[in-house]
């Protein structure tokens, strides 16, 4: 078994490994049923040279988490840093979350009738408000998740949410200001002044994680449907589809009525929503498409 310390130089003994990424390795803790271990692959460390220093920062400047006081993490948050015996950085250590299911089983209606039957409507908008609020937490520390998208996200079988691969968020140091940015992004959840930039040299603002939370928020409420995703009103077939990035780039959200494209033939109608979940839609996908802080929180 491989030992490493952490923060308060106490060892932490690695058990069976859960699941490996191109980054590292997640494994269990021996003595810690609540705890898992993040251990990242030298070719990692060696292509990320500020990574341990975010990792302190993220762990000396935690959010607030919303659910702590129930009970349950809605952030993963790392909790210390991990180091190997020559006292070189090699991960962190972070809570272990029970019932991860990813939030993809929840909006797509074939899978969710399947995996999880006993789902309603009202889950379905708490599922969204827990969303919301895990967000809100994250940006009132002035983080930004960045790449956020279905990947990054666990729901249970309360309805409770919580926000994973938090090591990949933008953090910035409030104490040197030093920002430590969010490197990659999902075409699907970028919003239209994030296309086609290098995002290596983007510091991002909340309002750009708003415009993937609204898309989130979208499939959700609209069986799984992504609001860019139509049919063009000057071709009669389904061929007329368009690829939602490209619509997301011109602004074609069709469910506005001055829209060039119509929703899909197979989608919810657009009045299923409360009128202020339409209204708020409208603000993210139109207003905040040339004026991007109008995106509701």
């Amino acid at each position: 078994m491989t030992v490493y310390y952490n923060d308060l130089n106490q060892q932490v003994t690695l058990n069976k490994a859960i699941k490996s990424s191109g980054e590292g390795s997640v494994y269990g803790i021996v003595g810690l049923q609540g705890k898992v271990a993040k251990i990242y692959h030298p070719q990692k460390l060696q292509d990320d040279h500020d990574l341990a220093q975010k990792l302190q920062t993220m762990v000396a400047y935690p959010p607030d988490d919303p659910m702590k006081r129930y009970g349950h993490i809605s952030i993963a948050w790392p909790e210390s840093r991990l180091l190997a015996a020559n006292g070189q950085f090699a991960g962190y250590l972070m809570p272990r979350i029970q019932q991860p299911h990813e939030i993809f089983e929840f909006y797509n209606p074939a899978v969710r009738q399947q995996q999880h039957p006993g789902v309603t409507w009202k889950n379905l908008h708490a599922i969204a408000r827990n969303l919301a609020a895990a967000l809100a937490a994250v940006h009132a520390r002035d983080y930004v998740v960045g790449d956020l998208n279905e990947g990054n996200i666990f729901v249970n079988d309360q309805s409770l949410v919580t926000l994973i691969d938090t090591d990949s968020f933008q953090v910035r140091d409030p104490r040197s200001g030093w920002v430590y940015r969010c490197n990659v992004g999902k075409g699907a959840f970028t919003p239209v002044e994030l296309q086609g930039l290098d995002l290596k040299s983007v510091d991002r603002q909340p309002y750009h994680d708003l415009f993937g939370l609204g898309v989130l928020l979208f499939h959700l409420l609209m069986e799984g449907y992504h609001p860019f995703t139509g049919v063009s009103r000057s071709q009669a077939s389904i061929s007329g589809q368009t690829v939602f990035e490209r619509n997301i780039g011109q602004g074609n959200f069709p469910y506005h009525p001055g829209s060039s494209f119509l929703p899909p033939p197979a989608a919810p109608t657009y009045n299923i929503l409360h009128p202020q979940l339409q209204a708020m839609f409208r603000r993210c996908f139109l207003d905040g498409h040339k004026t991007p802080s109008a995106r509701p929180t």
